[in-house]
């Protein structure tokens, strides 16, 4: 019975006010919705009673919208211990940024006027929440995303996957900064030579629409341009080599931003053992970069699946259509577990004679 999925009502029920929602599954808790609740004397009450829950179990808020009864709780629930992401569409966030703001400002100046004309029950009187709390919470709004990508081929294959999303209204229109000036001359290269790609892609091009960029499409050409985006506020996508983070403008973009937790780092495709990519992959809490030590507090997330190479699957399909197999195979450009497991996999099952390549070895090509 604790593994099964639960939805707990901890407001907006009985009352317009107050909306929290409790999911839990799989261990995790969720909160849809964080609300103040408003109005007679004994909802407002509740705002000071101890939540039914722990607030440091909560992993993550996902807000319908900013009013402060589905939003105003938010500051109180840091405070005692939240620190995870707050997700909301990029209108909410800018718009949380005044309403939790002034907020504070009120249970302040109302705690103020209580203390000030000896009216409060408790003695001083204390505000709900201070600006600090309003502030805290400010900066754990799911906001940034860095996707450290190949100019060739993985840049243009990340901004076709978007473009498909938005227009299927599965994400919300975020700008996208593509910070590369060679991935940004290799999409025009792409624009130019549609038959080599997929159908969808073509006829995109024959109906005059450039299939290679999102509705809030952005280009940083120059260093200034790039060094802008530091200063860029609310939610944005920058799309940046190099794509396993050993180099390039990315390296800037994620040392102003991995400490910030509201940054998601998403990993788009395989990183290569020794990199900074692989080390963000496998949990590093510290990555060394331009001489310093950077913190990790972004969320560190992975996209599988995206190759400029075919992968296992692909591999054997292909070879399975052999008339005649050759007289050796050998594996190349994988590590060296993986190689192995082909060659195995080859041998098992297509019955050829496989091995892993051997750094350096020389074969003959003649029987």
């Amino acid at each position: 019975m604790s593994d099964t999925p639960t939805l707990r009502f901890l407001g907006g029920t009985g009352t317009v006010t107050g909306s929290k929602y409790l999911i839990r599954a799989n261990g995790r808790h969720v909160l849809l919705d964080c609300g103040l609740f408003q109005g007679l004397k004994e909802l407002r009450q509740r705002n000071w009673s101890k939540p039914p829950f722990e607030a440091s179990r909560v992993e993550g808020v996902v807000l319908s919208h900013a009013h402060i009864d589905h939003s105003g709780y938010l500051p109180l629930l840091v405070r005692n211990g939240f620190g995870g992401p707050i997700y909301c569409t990029p209108g909410t966030a800018d718009l949380l940024g005044v309403l939790l703001p002034d907020s504070a400002h009120l249970q302040e100046e109302e705690a103020a006027t209580a203390n000030r004309y000896g009216y409060a029950k408790r003695k001083p009187a204390l505000p709900l929440y201070a600006a600090q709390d309003a502030q805290a919470t400010l900066r754990l709004i799911e906001s940034h995303s860095l996707v450290p990508a190949f100019a060739v081929g993985r840049t243009q294959e990340l901004i076709w996957m978007l473009r498909q999303l938005e227009e299927t209204n599965r994400v919300p229109s975020l700008p996208v900064y593509i910070d590369s000036p060679m991935a940004i001359n290799v999409s025009d290269i792409y624009c130019r030579h549609p038959e080599d790609h997929a159908l969808d892609m073509k006829l995109l091009m024959d109906e005059k629409r450039c299939p290679l960029c999102c509705k809030q499409y952005h280009l940083a050409r120059t260093a200034d341009e790039s060094k802008a985006l530091n200063h860029h506020s609310g939610p944005l996508v920058i799309i940046s080599a190099s794509g396993m983070a050993t180099g390039g403008r990315i390296l800037h973009h994620l040392k102003l931003r991995l400490p910030d937790p509201r940054t998601t780092v998403l990993l788009a495709g395989f990183q290569s053992v020794g990199t900074r990519g692989r080390a963000l992959q496998k949990g590093a809490r510290m990555i060394r970069i331009h001489g310093q030590d950077v913190p990790v507090r972004a969320r560190v997330a992975t996209l599988d699946g995206l190759s400029a190479h075919a992968d296992r699957g692909g591999l054997l399909r292909w070879l399975s259509g052999f008339r005649q197999p050759p007289r050796q195979t050998y594996t190349v450009h994988g590590e060296p577990e993986q190689a192995q497991s082909l060659a195995d996999t080859l041998q098992s099952r297509l019955c050829w004679e496989a091995r892993v390549a051997r750094d350096g070895e020389t074969v003959m090509l003649t029987r």
